[in-house]
């Protein structure tokens, strides 16, 4: 899947030289060309990664008040007022074990205006 965007944008960047047991943190980089109300963040979880902080919950990250919403397989931020602006979600995860694995695809929406999503490119993670 290739990135594609329409008002609003997601890019994970992708750290190199990962190594099992290590913690590592996953940057999410989103862009909003105006202003939204209701925008949900997906971001799936590699299968070789497990999610430091477990808990559900109101967040203040980067001048941004969301609601983090951590499921099994992926993580769900939840946002009421989002400016337009840049802004970086980071998660801390430990690195389970070695192998080749894919990030999955990252997307962002306007829950009411679906029109107006992103989406970026699966990436891979290569752990030694």
């Amino acid at each position: 899947v290739e990135s594609d965007t329409t008002g609003l944008a997601v890019r994970q960047d992708v750290p190199v030289g990962l190594k099992a047991g290590s913690r590592v943190t996953l940057t999410q980089r989103i862009m909003a060309d105006t202003d939204y109300e209701y925008v949900t963040v997906s971001v799936p979880r590699p299968a070789n990664l497990e999610t430091v902080d477990l808990l559900s919950g109101c967040r203040w990250q980067d001048g941004l008040c969301y609601y983090l919403e951590v499921q099994d397989s992926r993580l769900l931020y939840h946002i009421l007022s989002f400016p337009r602006g840049h802004y970086r979600f980071r998660q801390d995860y430990y690195v389970e074990r070695p192998g080749t694995y894919h990030t999955g695809v990252s997307t962002i929406e306007c829950s009411l205006a679906p029109e107006y999503q992103g989406r970026d490119a699966d990436h891979t993670l290569t752990v030694e």
